[in-house]
């Protein structure tokens, strides 16, 4: 057997021992969970990025080789001495295995006949699932855009037809784009022309049976203008995804991309009237900015700062509002601020946790941008504090492990001046900064 074959070995075994899905839906808390229990069984210091790496080249199917003592840790911490022993398909011995040994014959018989008729039940009750042999992973899940990510898959021993994949795409009609794979087939390939996380689905009956993060980066800020109002009115999200918790607004379509402005003082702008000669906008359209690559620093050890103030009032725009997104690999932090008198619109995300106005009050997120302001996002792994002039107003007790920063997302209520933006880790050293300089 190749070193690839034992480190799918080794993944397999962690799984069952985890009870956890198949790797390729390992999050980052998972694989920090493991990197802590490595380190601690073996003595042997390893990063969650180390294991990572390892679970990677077991999808892709690539060799990874690592040094002997990352492997003897991997290997001692699922029972066995060391790699070589795991590798040579020798028995671990481990406090378990030595009772069974001390145990009298007529108890081992008993216990062999017993494990026998269980995994009988077990691979009947296997060859019986629908799903037993879906076999389905993105082989390169990370590119710049354009990025054609590809899929292999394995589903012809699957009986039923009802198979649909989910690529995260909304057309221009609001309806989302939902592709038959062929199960005849083993290759399916889809462009991402845009920066952004993607979930890519795998539906069999209406179900989520595979699912893999994709992450198209940037070469710079992509920048675009939209009006949400019409998808929003159109859009019909089918009962599964919605039951599989696919956000309805995940990526609108959006009318013409827009160059990275500067004006004469400095500050990134969009005049109002280059985005008045987009086609089919109205006056209360959004401008987004997003950077999406791996930014190097974990969300929860980190500060965001940005510089801005908002475009003198357009005509026709009600309720100015910004929003200011951290993407992490498992998770955002993000505010949504509004004017006062627009109290409604502010939202704040944590992770898994969304908090809106119209179920509580959320009057700290109300502000005024007609002069500058310069906010701060400021993580820890205990809490979140919301700056803004270097006077904290608001902070959150949390602890939810979202892994690296990999998106820098804000979207504005017509077209600001930005001044910079800033990414520092929790020490102040900084890791990404544009004053939009020409």
């Amino acid at each position: 057997m190749s070193e690839l074959d034992h480190f799918t070995k080794w993944t397999e075994q962690v799984r069952k021992l985890k009870n956890w899905p198949g790797p390729e839906l390992w999050t980052n808390l998972q694989f920090q969970v493991l990197s802590e229990e490595i380190s601690a069984k073996s003595n042997i210091l390893i990063n969650r990025n180390t294991i990572r790496k390892l679970v990677e080249r077991v999808i892709s199917g690539e060799e990874y080789n690592p040094h002997s003592a990352t492997k003897d840790a991997f290997a001692q911490y699922i029972g066995y001495k060391n790699w070589q022993q795991f590798s040579s398909q020798e028995q671990p011995d481990t406090p378990h295995q030595k009772s069974l040994k001390q145990l009298p014959g007529k108890s081992v018989w008993t216990i062999v006949f017993v494990a026998f008729f269980c995994v009988a039940i077990a691979i009947l009750v296997y060859w019986k699932k629908d799903d037993a042999k879906i076999d389905f992973r993105v082989i390169n899940p990370v590119g710049t855009a354009p990025h054609t990510v590809e899929c292999k898959y394995n589903l012809k021993e699957l009986k039923t037809d009802n198979i649909v994949i989910d690529f995260g795409h909304i057309n221009a009609n609001g309806q989302y784009i939902l592709v038959n794979p062929d199960k005849r087939n083993t290759t399916y390939k889809e462009c991402f022309h845009y920066p952004g996380g993607y979930d890519i689905r795998l539906f069999v009956d209406n179900k989520v049976r595979a699912q893999q993060k994709v992450w198209i980066n940037s070469l710079d800020w992509f920048i675009y203008a939209t009006d949400a109002q019409p998808y929003i009115t159109k859009i019909e999200l089918p009962e599964f995804l919605k039951q599989a918790g696919v956000p309805i607004l995940q990526n609108i379509p959006f009318e013409a991309v827009l160059e990275k402005t500067t004006d004469s003082s400095g500050c990134f702008h969009i005049p109002q009237q280059r985005i008045e000669q987009i086609k089919n906008l109205s006056i209360n359209y959004h401008t987004h900015l997003k950077n999406y690559r791996p930014f190097g620093v974990d969300i929860r050890n980190c500060q965001l700062k940005i510089r801005l103030k908002d475009a003198p009032l357009i005509v026709g725009t009600t309720c100015h509002e910004t929003a200011l997104y951290l993407h992490g690999e498992n998770g955002d932090i993000g505010f949504k601020f509004a004017e006062e008198g627009c109290e409604r619109y502010t939202h704040q995300r944590i992770g898994t946790n969304l908090h809106s106005a119209s179920t509580e009050d959320l009057n700290y997120l109300v502000l005024n941008f007609k002069d500058f302001k310069t906010v701060t996002i400021k993580c820890s792994p205990t809490d979140i504090k919301l700056m803004v002039d270097d006077t904290t107003i608001k902070t959150i007790q949390d602890n939810q492990s979202m892994g690296e920063v990999r998106g820098l997302d804000f979207w504005f209520k017509g077209s600001p001046y930005i001044d910079f933006v800033e990414l520092a880790d929790g020490e102040g050293n900084v890791v990404f900064k544009d004053t939009f300089d020409q």
